[in-house]
């Protein structure tokens, strides 16, 4: 019950004063245009140089569970899909079981919302996630949560240590999972967390940011690269 209340803070903080101008860059590099959320202690996100992406951001946690969010309407009419690189250093030690309240942590994910008039208890949510526990495409609602999807985009398949290259079509994947199409979203956060399992996780995000359909498919993308150093 405690982490329902606490993935529902989330979402309601993250709609709160929605109003700045939308951009196709969500920039998770300058940290001052984002702001912090704390559940258990808190991860360290630090801005850092990487040869291959630049300016990155890297996260460290010590069984604790803090995400970064930016307050803003993202409008998808032009830019469907949201893409990004990110690379695990470490996987938290708990198993994140599907379908259970157990070991929910994981190294990295990204959130996509919409809130509504009945504020945190109607919001919607995708979840993006790096799992060591699934195998890629596994999905699964929240067992915190109905409204709150989780889409496991890198699993088992893949090793740490190595930058992978992730786009998905939100508005595809919205109107699968929910069943119904949308043209904007309220929220975006990452989070990297391992207070269930009282471990360390590390991972690195870059290149976070919006873009049009290349070739006008409407079907989900889920097309995942490996990008050596």
């Amino acid at each position: 019950m405690a982490r329902k209340i606490r993935e529902g803070l989330l979402l309601c903080c993250l709609a709160v004063g929605v109003a700045q101008a939308d951009k196709s860059s969500l920039d998770i590099t300058h940290l001052k245009d984002w702001e912090v959320h704390r559940f258990k202690g808190e991860t360290d996100y630090s801005p850092a140089l990487d040869e291959l992406y630049g300016r990155v951001l890297k996260a460290t946690s010590h069984g604790s569970a803090s995400g970064y969010y930016h307050r803003r309407t993202v409008h998808l009419d032009e830019t469907p899909v949201l893409k990004w690189a990110w690379k695990i250093d470490r996987f938290p030690d708990a198993a994140d079981e599907a379908g259970s309240g157990k070991g929910e942590d994981f190294a990295a994910r990204i959130y996509v919302g919409r809130m509504s008039m009945l504020g945190m208890w109607g919001a919607k949510c995708l979840v993006y996630v790096w799992s060591d526990q699934h195998r890629t495409g596994d999905e699964w609602k929240s067992p915190f949560s109905d409204h709150i999807h989780v889409i496991a985009v890198n699993g088992r398949e893949y090793k740490p240590g190595q930058w992978q290259q992730v786009q998905r079509n939100v508005v595809a994947d919205w109107g699968r999972v929910f069943g119904e199409h949308i043209d904007s979203v309220d929220l975006v956060a990452i989070m990297t967390d391992s207070d269930n399992s009282n471990s360390m996780a590390q991972a690195w995000y870059a290149d976070l940011r919006l873009a049009p359909l290349q070739d006008g498919r409407i079907a989900a993308l889920q097309e995942q690269a490996t990008v050596e150093r």
